[in-house]
């Protein structure tokens, strides 16, 4: 038997919900959430910026688990399988989320639940993607030396983002015993910041200095609670 099949076999033998549900009681709530922003706000350059609408795809945010744990060799050996947050199993593929920044009031916005194999989580992966719809959408003004410039741009870019916690996440019946509630996984940023250093609106070293400053901005944590996270905020429901 290769490493590959014993890997496999060994997996299958603690992911028998994996093919027909899951095991209650291991959920990880995720949600996104933008810090509250003002109807205009300064960059570091002391441009005055009027945002009117910031849409963000994220295609998916997987956890990842400890180098130095056995779950890591396991999912090494298995290949690219991994616990996707937007879908419903932990090996599945998940569907694209759409955050509209302007809306979610600086609130958490639910994007689903992750049910993760039991183990030790060191952080987790965000990947930014272009689909039907671009990566990021940008519609406002900048006012700079008495100037008003209008900006509306679509970036389409594909990256995949690590994200460390400040404290490993363990996901087990112990950790998340009776009473102990659901767990939250919270992807924040400032999208006030995704602006620095863009200076004038002048073509692509706008948009590279966007997305440069869109990849350096999330930051992740945890949380528990009944609900995993307190005062979470809905992602608005398509009415299309």
């Amino acid at each position: 038997m290769t490493s590959r099949s014993l890997a496999a076999a060994l997996l299958a033998l603690v992911l028998p919900a994996a093919c027909v549900g899951y095991a209650p009681g291991l959920e990880v709530d995720v949600a996104y959430q933008p810090e509250p922003m003002t109807a205009a706000f300064f960059t570091d350059q002391g441009h005055r910026v009027r945002l009117e609408a910031a849409v963000l795809r994220i295609e998916s945010l997987e956890l990842v688990p400890c180098e130095d744990g056995a779950l890591a060799s396991l999912l090494r050996a298995l290949g690219p399988g991994r616990a996707r947050a937007h879908g419903t199993l932990e090996l599945g593929t998940g569907e694209a989320f759409t955050l509209d920044v302007m809306h979610a009031g600086g609130l958490p916005v639910r994007a689903g639940t992750l049910r993760p194999l039991p183990g030790r989580y060191c952080g987790a992966r965000l990947h930014l993607e272009a689909g039907e719809a671009p990566t990021l959408a940008l519609r406002g003004r900048i006012e700079r030396e008495g100037r008003t410039e209008p900006f509306a741009v679509e970036i389409a870019f594909q990256r995949d983002l690590p994200l460390a916690l400040d404290v490993p996440l363990m996901l087990d019946d112990a950790a998340l015993g009776a009473g102990a509630g659901r767990v939250g996984l919270r992807v924040r940023f400032d999208a006030a910041r995704w602006f620095d250093g863009a200076g004038q609106r002048n073509g692509d070293r706008f948009e590279e200095a966007v997305v440069t400053n869109v990849l350096g901005s999330f930051t992740l944590e945890t949380g528990a609670g009944p609900n995993g996270f307190e005062g979470r905020a809905d992602a608005p429901e398509d009415d299309s």
